[in-house]
């Protein structure tokens, strides 16, 4: 429970002071670098911009679009969380772009309005530094270093895994 509230304390903090949560993945790359444990990771990869984007666009649906449950229990209470996740990839020319949304369907009370398709966790963007070069940039909360190396190892060619969700917050 306690990782789960961290999840849900850092998705708020990301909002900013203003109390807005972002509504858009362009909204998440602005408000959140600078928050509470947000984490911003740049690097490059010795691979091209059309590889990295081929690999997003496989493992991105086939490991992130998932919905977890969580349990937890304490003397006098009793609590079933139900989370979804979806993964969105937009493959442009120049850009290819990693969302990654969060929505509570039990278990949790929102307190702000967030996208239908619930509030942006992640926002991983690979950009062509050359045909064989790409820089990846990733912002997200601390704590969920699994999908963080998810990412990263799907960039970098060096792994097709799936990160295990319930490891997360």
């Amino acid at each position: 429970m306690k990782k789960r509230l961290t999840g849900i304390c850092v998705a708020i903090l990301a909002a900013g002071c203003a109390g807005k949560m972002p509504m858009s993945a362009e909204e998440f790359r602005q408000m959140a670098p600078g928050a509470f444990r947000v984490q911003v990771d740049t690097f490059e990869v010795k691979r091209s911009l059309r590889q990295v984007g081929d690999t997003w666009r496989r493992r991105a649906p086939a490991c992130l679009n998932v919905t977890i449950r969580t349990t937890s229990s304490a003397p006098g209470s009793y609590q079933v969380i139900d989370t979804a996740y979806k993964p969105t990839v937009i493959v442009g020319a120049q850009r290819v772009e990693l969302h990654l949304q969060q929505k509570h369907l039990k278990g949790v009370l929102n307190v702000y309005k967030e996208p239908p398709e619930g509030r942006y966790i992640f926002v991983a963007d690979a950009d062509a530094v050359d045909r064989g070069t790409t820089k990846v940039h990733i912002i997200g909360p601390k704590g969920y270093e699994v999908v963080v190396r998810a990412i990263k190892a799907w960039a970098e060619g060096s792994s097709q895994g799936c990160p295990d969700l319930t490891k997360i917050g």
